[in-house]
């Protein structure tokens, strides 16, 4: 059920009151308290926020039962989390691929977004690897593009093999 505006209004002005007017150095940070998973008396931590009436209120549950409730959280959220950051990186590297021209610069391939990947032209301009700036800004993004060029997987490879053997040919190190 959500509240009227009325009410919430009322509710945030308390909230700010108490806040000004209460010393949180005049109360415990711990008190004892049963620990609503393990039933055990043991010290609970303030949450940082009070009641209407001015209370601190306090975790009903132990530190470490806290812990153990979070890390369950955490692991339900993992894999949504996981799946987000995956679709995010997806539409980024669509966004890169259409910035470079959408297909091989050697081929003309273009069927699958995972084999295309990004060849810095002049090794000693790369800041760093495309993939790694994909949550940063676009404007940086598309500095570090600009000095790329969009590459098949197989043509990825040939263009490195041919610099590491010309490399090797020149008196290179291996």
């Amino acid at each position: 059920m959500n509240n009227s505006l009325e009410t919430l209004k009322k509710r945030n002005e308390k909230r700010a009151h108490w806040k000004k007017t209460i010393d949180p150095n005049s109360f415990p940070r711990f008190i004892l308290r049963v620990c609503k998973d393990c039933g055990l008396k043991k010290e609970c931590k303030w949450t940082s926020t009070f009641t209407q009436t001015g209370t601190p209120e306090y975790r009903t549950q132990c530190k470490d039962c806290y812990l153990v409730c979070i890390s369950k959280q955490r692991k339900v959220r993992r894999k949504i989390i996981t799946a987000q950051v995956l679709k995010k990186k997806y539409k980024i590297k669509q966004k890169c691929i259409e910035y470079l021209g959408g297909k091989c610069e050697k081929c003309n391939y273009s069927k699958c977004i995972r084999s295309l990947t990004f060849h810095h032209t002049d090794p000693k301009t790369k800041v760093n690897d495309v993939c790694k700036l994909f949550d940063r800004k676009w404007e940086k993004l598309q500095a570090e593009l600009d000095k790329c060029q969009l590459l098949c997987f197989n043509c990825h490879m040939e263009e490195e093999e041919r610099l590491y053997n010309e490399h090797k040919r020149y008196g290179g190190e291996e």
